[in-house]
């Protein structure tokens, strides 16, 4: 089922305003029940729910109810959320939820095993770019709705291209995370900006302005929004609703006003206030073991958890390319500080050398399959490819194996040998030097050579066109390449796969 159908999508979102009173829930469903009565034929509506698991926050604060949201974090898990689903399913609502950590999505994905169906996984702004919650979410089965709220069109472009190869059903929600947003500071032009940037997307308006207000969702749907996401809450004896909450009698009138159409101000760069009103929510890094000066710091060794503190590293920070080495030594369960490491993205550096490759095939005229995977060999670090390396495009690998190995001109492969792969190369493009058990000859187009295993053999580009060869081969096995230089075998990171190159453009890398 589609996110959204030909009707709009209205969410009704509970977040934590229960409070972990399971019947204030209860009472808000029943609110908005009768809030929407009527309204059936003209939207489909949904009620979603926040997930945070006990992982959501770092065990040394779990205690400290006096900081600010531990408390309501925690209070908000001892909802009967059973009662809740069952009560919004048996009013006619989709279920929708939020999880903040990837054991939350767990969760969500053992509850639909057990016949609790979702309709969509809702990511929330301040994790629109926390690459492992991202990396979660687009292995589960659900669609994902995403808020934008304070994401640059260059990381939104990102997480667009990341979301569509992994043919995630994807719908995007204009927001801004000041809680409340005050009129002036809506920016509904963004919802164009939006439609126009990343044409056929469903997109959507997720509000904090304040309650009492009406008119502004009316205002999007003229710009062709289709998702509507508002807080709801009710009064009750001890409870008052959040300011940018709405109850009964107003997401009545709101629902009344949504096919007014009226023009509002444009969304410029978000505000510091909004920066730090989603940074506080955003996981921080920890390490999960002593890490020494020096050390180049794997992020299976990081661990993200809410919260963070001032100077330190968030999942935000983690996107797949990024090399982070540490400056100091950095005792376990630490926070990971910016000031005690070096953080280098290679993303920009990839896109270029990227964009060499693909010129060397456009000038060779050699197609590519689709499906194909490009590996960057960096022998001795990303920053020297140029002068050693090369580019690995795999085409298949089963008993048999064929790639098209690309190097720049004037780029050398070390000298290396297989024990168990047997291969023959021939040129389709360009010149290569290949010397074998220390003999040297010249390989131009259409020339054929086999490389017995056991044979050590290195090769470089001759001439300034580039080089473009066919390697087929016995299977390809990880691990079998024996280099004469030892110290590339010990190398840090000396290989990044980029599984879906093809799709790259200057600015637009996952």
């Amino acid at each position: 089922m589609p996110i959204v159908s030909d009707k709009p999508l209205v969410i009704f979102e509970m977040a934590n305003n229960h409070g972990g009173d399971t019947a204030h829930g209860l009472r808000i469903i029943e609110e908005m029940t009768k809030a929407k009565a009527g309204y059936e034929s003209v939207f489909d509506f949904a009620f979603k729910f926040q997930y945070r698991s006990t992982e959501y926050i770092h065990p040394s604060y779990r205690a400290n109810m006096e900081m600010k949201y531990v408390q309501r974090f925690t209070e908000a898990r001892k909802a009967d959320y059973q009662a809740l689903y069952d009560a919004a399913r048996n009013n006619g609502y989709k279920i929708i939820a939020t999880p903040f950590d990837e054991r939350s999505i767990a969760c969500m994905e053992n509850m639909r095993e057990m016949g609790d169906p979702f309709h969509a996984l809702k990511i929330a702004s301040c994790s629109a770019t926390d690459w492992p919650l991202l990396e979660r979410a687009a292995a589960s089965p659900f669609p994902i709705i995403l808020s934008t709220a304070g994401v640059s069109f260059e990381d939104l472009d990102r997480v667009v291209l990341f979301f569509h190869h992994r043919s995630k059903e994807l719908a995007l929600l204009h927001c801004v995370g000041e809680y409340p947003t005050s009129y002036s500071r809506l920016y509904l032009n963004r919802i164009d900006k939006i439609k126009v940037r990343y044409p056929g997307m469903t997109v959507g308006f997720s509000s904090h302005e304040i309650g009492g207000s009406i008119g502004w969702s009316a205002m999007a749907y003229a710009k062709d929004a289709r998702i509507f996401e508002r807080h709801v809450d009710v009064a009750t004896v001890g409870h008052h609703p959040n300011d940018y909450s709405v109850w009964g009698s107003v997401a009545r009138e709101w629902l009344l006003m949504l096919l007014q159409v009226i023009t509002v101000s444009e969304r410029p760069a978000p505000s510091d206030r909004e920066k730090n009103d989603l940074h506080q929510f955003q996981r921080g890094c920890y390490t999960s073991e002593r890490i020494e000066a020096g050390k180049s710091i794997d992020k299976k060794y990081i661990v993200n958890a809410w919260p963070n503190v001032d100077g330190q590293l968030v999942a935000n920070d983690l996107s797949r390319y990024v090399e982070i080495t540490a400056k100091n030594d950095i005792e376990a369960d630490a926070p990971l500080m910016a000031s005690d490491v070096v953080v280098i993205d290679n993303r920009p550096r990839l896109v270029e050398i990227v964009n060499k490759i693909r010129k060397i095939f456009a000038d060779a005229k050699v197609p590519i399959a689709d499906g194909s995977t490009l590996e960057l060999s960096h022998h001795y670090g990303l920053e020297n490819f140029e002068q050693t390396g090369a580019a690995i495009i795999t085409v298949i690998n089963r008993e048999y194996c064929k790639k098209l190995l690309v190097m720049l001109a004037g780029q050398k492969h070390p000298e290396h040998k297989h024990k168990i792969k047997e291969e023959t190369f021939q040129v389709l493009h360009g010149a290569m030097k290949l010397v074998m058990n220390g003999d040297a000859q010249l390989l131009t187009a259409g020339d054929v050579v086999t490389v017995e295993r056991g044979a050590g053999h290195s090769f470089e580009t001759v001439g300034d066109n580039g080089l473009i060869f066919e390697e087929v081969s016995t299977t390809s096995v990880a691990g079998d390449s024996y280099y004469t230089d030892e110290t590339i075998a010990t190398g840090n990171r000396r290989k990044t796969a980029l599984t879906y190159w093809k799709d790259w453009t200057d600015k637009e890398v996952e």
